[in-house]
């Protein structure tokens, strides 16, 4: 059984900001980061914005995708801030992504900083 995911994106102040809401399972995450992959590729702005606050589950191979991509846009000289909630926060931290790329529970705080970023190679 699939479960939902739902995928937004907008440009604000030159950042990108990818919205998801839902459960994110083996059922629906590779298309979801199939359609994040196929919305940034072409942009010029070069920071993302990963609002995560309406997630209600994420599993492994979320987590794992997440971190493929921030390889990817790091390898790129791109900059991704993660917006999470109190529900899905525990995995971040505890598989270590949270050291990866910068990770908050505050959406302007994570916004206003990635405003401020500059990119610097951190793989």
């Amino acid at each position: 059984m699939s479960t939902a995911l739902n995928f937004s994106h907008y440009l604000d102040n030159e950042i990108n900001v990818v919205v998801l809401e839902g459960e994110a399972d083996n059922t629906n995450t590779e298309l979801t980061f199939a359609k994040i992959a196929e919305k940034i590729r072409p942009l010029h702005g070069k920071k993302i914005l990963l609002d995560l606050r309406k997630m209600t589950y994420c599993n492994s191979m979320f987590l794992g995708h997440t971190a493929a991509l921030h390889v990817d846009l790091a390898n790129k000289w791109w900059l991704l801030t993660l917006v999470v909630n109190e529900k899905i926060s525990d995995p971040f931290t505890i598989t270590g992504l949270d050291r990866l790329t910068k990770i908050t529970k505050d959406f302007d705080a994570g916004f206003n900083d990635l405003k401020k970023a500059t990119a610097t190679l951190s793989i």
